[in-house]
């Protein structure tokens, strides 16, 4: 029996690999180490490989890819509707081919060595946002205690914490002075290193065609914006439509239908988080200045008349739908 399905429980070392014939008939059925399974993979004729998306599983498919397989990774969430009731690798392997049967099955995209090294960049930049707004909060929180009311704004912020380190008529000692001095050379470390990491984010999409029109002619969207959508669509053809990475992204209403009845909710909230959200400031941004513009075009005109109809925040999240749309028919348009 010739083997021309496999699917593999990945984890660090020791993988379960489950395969089937043409006919489904099952062909192997075992553990195996990586060393032994990437040795016997790259002396098997071509087969279809599934996995569950998870870490590693990129590399994964790049290296079957390379021996002349075709690796698919299925998410996570349409993997566990058919799992067994007992939780173990042999059954988690043959969820995996169970669920790549289903032809509404929805696979991850393999990411290219551009698209792995932006997400990363923008997962420590993410990660030094949150410090740069929990020192913030820290220091803000430690001054009330002392009757010291900063502001919320993080350009007064920046400008009062030296003011108040300098006021000697101030009700601080010199031992609770030299922690927020601390802390404030933190928060400006910290500030440095998010301007580096947008740097390096503006030289990897250098000349990208894609990148600069974006900013160009959407509003809401700027280079931060442009490049997260990179991390996610690194070609037009990885989506059959606009609508498809809208859906991808959760910017679509969530649906509670039954018995003939449409019910749409709020968005689902599905997909990338970071984009999303990065998605929606940017348009809150876009129409925040929208009362300071003295020309407006006629898309300004109608997202003016839809705010005083809908309201701030459904604007907002259309627009996001709206440029999470054009920047995929633009990714076509340049490809």
């Amino acid at each position: 029996m010739k083997t021309t399905t496999l699917a593999i429980d990945i984890a660090k070392e020791k993988f379960h690999i489950f395969g089937v014939d043409e006919f489904n008939k099952i062909t192997l059925d075992k553990p195996i180490s990586r060393n032994k399974l990437m040795a016997f993979l790259a002396n098997h004729p071509p087969v279809l490989i599934f996995m569950e998306s998870c870490a590693g599983s990129n590399y994964l498919c790049k290296r079957f890819n390379e021996m002349g397989h075709t690796a698919k990774r299925i998410a996570a969430q349409h993997v566990k509707p058919y799992a067994s009731h007992q939780k173990n690798d042999r059954n988690d392997a043959k969820a995996i081919l169970e669920a790549s049967r289903r032809p509404e099955a929805l696979f991850v995209i393999v990411k290219s060595r551009k698209q792995q090294d932006l997400q990363i960049i923008h997962k420590i930049r993410d990660q030094k946002l949150k410090q740069y707004k929990a020192i913030i909060n820290q220091i803000r929180g430690f001054l009330f205690e002392y009757g010291i009311l900063i502001p919320k704004s993080a350009t007064k912020f920046k400008n009062t914490i030296p003011e108040i380190l300098e006021d000697a008529d101030l009700n601080l000692s010199g031992a609770i002075r030299d922690e927020i001095q601390d802390l404030f050379l933190e928060f400006k470390l910290i500030v440095a290193k998010i301007k580096k990491l947008e740097e390096k984010i503006a030289i990897l999409c250098e000349g990208d065609l894609f990148y600069d029109t974006a900013i160009k002619e959407l509003k809401g969207v700027g280079s931060i914006v442009a490049s997260r959508y990179l991390t996610v669509v690194n070609q037009h053809t990885d989506f059959k439509n606009g609508r498809q990475v809208s859906a991808h992204l959760g910017l679509v209403p969530k649906q509670n239908s039954s018995g003939g009845k449409t019910k749409l909710g709020g968005i689902t909230k599905h997909g990338d988080v970071g984009l999303r959200t990065l998605l929606i400031q940017g348009a809150r941004a876009a129409l925040a200045v929208l009362s300071l513009k003295k020309q407006l075009d006629i898309e300004d005109l109608k997202l003016k008349r839809d705010l005083e109809i809908k309201g701030f925040n459904k604007i907002a999240v259309k627009l996001a739908n709206r440029n999470a749309r054009r920047m995929w028919a633009i990714m076509k348009k340049t490809a």
